[in-house]
């Protein structure tokens, strides 16, 4: 895949294989889609693309307010699909294990937190 932007023409073409144009549909208004002659998609033109996509020198700028809207907070999963680019919240279980494994690797001793747990507390408390 091979993604080019023209300032001038204020194009983005997404190029998904090699191979001539025979035909091109409409997707929606702005978005083209070329096909070779057996139908398979070739490539993906978005005309006006600065007013859909923020694009810089260095990529894809997200604006603040749909960052807020999905609570993108510190960190940000970019993942392949078959029908694209997913941006998406880190996994919470995968945080978890990470910090397990890096307690883990401090060999730190827990064994007395039940008794701090408690501490300060009468039975009646509990």
């Amino acid at each position: 895949m091979q993604i080019e932007y023209s300032p001038d023409a204020d194009v983005l073409i997404i190029r998904l294989r090699v191979g001539k144009p025979c035909d091109a549909h409409d997707l929606c208004e702005g978005i083209i889609i070329h096909y070779d002659e057996t139908l398979n998609p070739l490539e993906i033109e978005i005309l006006d693309a600065s007013k859909l996509i923020p694009i810089n020198s260095q990529g894809i700028l997200i604006s603040k307010p749909l960052i807020q809207k999905y609570g993108f907070i510190d960190q940000l999963v970019l993942e392949k699909t078959d029908r694209g680019i997913l941006l998406r919240k880190p996994d919470q279980e995968k945080q978890w294990e990470h910090a397990f494994q890096a307690l883990r690797k401090k060999q730190e001793d827990w064994r007395d937190l039940d008794v701090t747990l408690m501490d300060g507390l009468s039975n009646d408390d509990v």
